[in-house]
């Protein structure tokens, strides 16, 4: 599925992006790039891979 977008998953507050990591591998099994990102100067993103 060619053209399809990146989704940017942001977590909340009290929480870090590896929570996303089933969502993450749902959307790519669908042909989607996911990407959970921590908050700014927080915790380092979880790269798409």
């Amino acid at each position: 599925m060619p053209g399809l977008s990146t989704v940017v998953l942001v977590h909340g507050a009290f929480a870090d992006a590896s929570g996303f990591g089933g969502v993450i591998t749902k959307l790519r099994a669908d042909g989607y790039r996911g990407r959970g990102t921590g908050c700014a100067g927080g915790a380092t993103p979880t790269a798409a891979r």
